[in-house]
């Protein structure tokens, strides 16, 4: 099947890696990233579901230039794809595209006893144009995930310094499909785990501080995630891992037992003694690059001003 997604836009560079994570690689026009996958539809349409920084995910019909789009669209066989009802939507980022209603006519001529549902359709097509193509395609999955429900200050365990949590989803996403079980061993008041559990994920939290224990706790309660176990404990006596991520405590307000940078330096080596397939770090972005991983990807994700936070994706060499 070919799929093609439409980015939200707030990190071009992070939702790219996400969906490459999940699936494959990916072609780029503009906000727009197409791939082919092997997949079945209902586990492209589970993974796709995951998304945190795509909008939503098609099955790519064809594409055609902008000037043959019309003709492209009336001599296509929508018949075989047709059920119901449909809707045409458009999403135009080159500004010369016509409307949703122009395109749809064009559809409708094809059809026998058509029905269009604007509300809740059936065969539901999208349209997306660039400079370069328009992508036709029917949809597979659409990103309704209420991220700002699940804020820091809105979770009854609360730390100013929590990860947003569409940001803590897409980090877990770059683990991969196989990451069924996550551990995070600064799991501070539970914002990757949150987010893993939400997902169908297990695994394991741990903290140095028993206030962030306690908080990680009360948030997985809150939100009813059973399948994770949270304790206290150094992050530096770390076992053999498959699949680990966490926000490093670089100068926060967190309690540490040394200098921030001493500590990455010191975990970065437990990590490489312990690692087994992958590993999403969140450090500044002024930290230096660990040596001795196979780095799959290096993303820079700007906070405020003052901030910009380096995403890592490491694996062992």
């Amino acid at each position: 099947m070919n799929v093609f997604c439409i980015l939200s836009g707030e990190n071009q560079k992070l939702a790219t890696a996400e969906i490459e994570s999940l699936f494959s690689k990916t072609k780029k026009d503009s906000r727009i990233r197409s791939f082919r996958t092997n997949h079945p539809k209902d586990r492209v349409i589970a993974i796709g579901k995951r998304l945190a920084y795509s909008r939503f995910g098609a099955e790519l019909l064809f594409t055609s230039k902008l000037d043959k789009l019309e003709q492209k669209l009336a001599s296509f066989d929508w018949q075989r794809k047709y059920k119901e009802n449909f809707r045409v939507s458009i999403t135009d980022f080159s500004g010369k595209a016509k409307s949703a209603k122009h395109y749809g006519s064009i559809v409708w001529k094809t059809l026998k006893n058509p029905k269009v549902d604007l509300m809740n359709p059936v065969t539901d097509i999208r349209i997306a144009i660039t400079n370069k193509l328009a992508y036709v395609g029917i949809l597979l999955w659409e990103n309704d995930e209420d991220f700002e429900s699940r804020k820091a200050h809105k979770r009854p365990g609360f730390m100013p310094t929590s990860v947003h949590p569409k940001f803590a989803r897409a980090c877990v996403n770059l683990l991969g499909p196989e990451a069924n079980k996550i551990v995070d061993p600064f799991c501070g008041t539970g914002g990757f785990l949150l987010e893993a559990g939400l997902m169908g994920l297990s695994g394991k939290g741990s903290d140095i501080d028993d206030n962030s224990v306690n908080a990680c706790k009360a948030n997985l309660k809150h939100f009813g995630i059973k399948k994770f176990r949270v304790q206290k404990r150094n992050a530096l006596n770390m076992r053999k891992t498959d699949y680990i991520i966490c926000d490093l405590p670089y100068g926060r307000s967190a309690k540490v037992t040394m200098p921030a940078k001493m500590l990455y330096n010191n975990f970065l080596k437990v990590l490489q003694k312990n690692l087994e397939k992958k590993a999403v770090i969140i450090t500044l972005s002024t930290s230096p690059l660990p040596k001795g991983f196979r780095i799959e990807h290096k993303i820079n994700y700007y906070i405020h001003k003052s901030m910009t936070k380096k995403i890592l994706v490491l694996s062992p060499r």
